[in-house]
């Protein structure tokens, strides 16, 4: 007897652990990708953050994207938590997409801000962007899984390192750009690396179709 009630016990803590568990994922707003743009109609040097958080229906995955405007990554995490009410988690980012207008020391603070929060995946996909870039992926819905499948298409191609968000962030700390990456622009329907040097951007020429992924 003694030993059924153990089990049973048992089976409650259990049930308790999960419960909370599944709780705690339902009360966070998890980001699986990362942009970040100028924002020029700001006087004060504010950025435009958009963060893609996942939404799960039937056995479609569709992104939903939210934008703020802030002077900090931690004003943006603030500002995301009042919008969908949950707090940000960016443990599951899976890319982060800079845009190609933003100058060496906005690249370098931000990858700062990036940096000193421990909860981002170190290796998630890291690149830069033109608007052409931000405005697809936001209306055809393209997918986290997607953008990596890309992006390892890409590496197997043009890198023999990777081009993941901690090499930015080890250029950042050194403060030299020592390592490379490449900006994207979409043409039919799929990313084309431009013909652009700057900051840390190195240019070769590769297009890939989101179809072929």
């Amino acid at each position: 007897m003694k030993k059924i009630y153990l089990y049973f016990i048992a089976f409650i803590l259990i049930l308790s652990f999960s419960s909370c568990a599944i709780n705690e994922v339902n009360e966070k707003a998890i980001i699986e990708g990362f942009f970040v743009q100028e924002n020029k109609d700001s006087s004060n040097g504010q950025f435009v953050y958009t963060f893609a958080v996942p939404l799960y229906e039937k056995e479609d995955i569709t992104q939903k994207y939210i934008s703020v405007s802030c002077n900090s990554l931690t004003e943006a995490f603030d500002a995301l938590e009042k919008t969908t009410a949950k707090k940000p988690f960016p443990g599951q980012n899976k890319y982060v997409i800079l845009s190609q207008d933003l100058d060496n020391e906005q690249v370098n603070r931000i990858i700062k801000e990036l940096s000193s929060d421990y909860e981002w995946r170190k290796d998630s996909v890291f690149f830069f962007g033109d608007e052409s870039v931000f405005r697809y992926i936001k209306e055809e819905e393209i997918t986290s899984d997607f953008i990596v499948g890309f992006a390892e298409i890409y590496n197997s191609k043009n890198r023999n390192i990777s081009t993941g968000l901690f090499k930015a962030e080890k250029s950042a700390k050194e403060e030299i750009y020592s390592y490379l990456f490449p900006v994207f622009t979409v043409i039919n329907n799929g990313f084309s690396e431009k013909e652009i040097k700057n900051h840390l951007i190195l240019s070769t020429n590769i297009s890939i179709d989101f179809c072929a992924l």
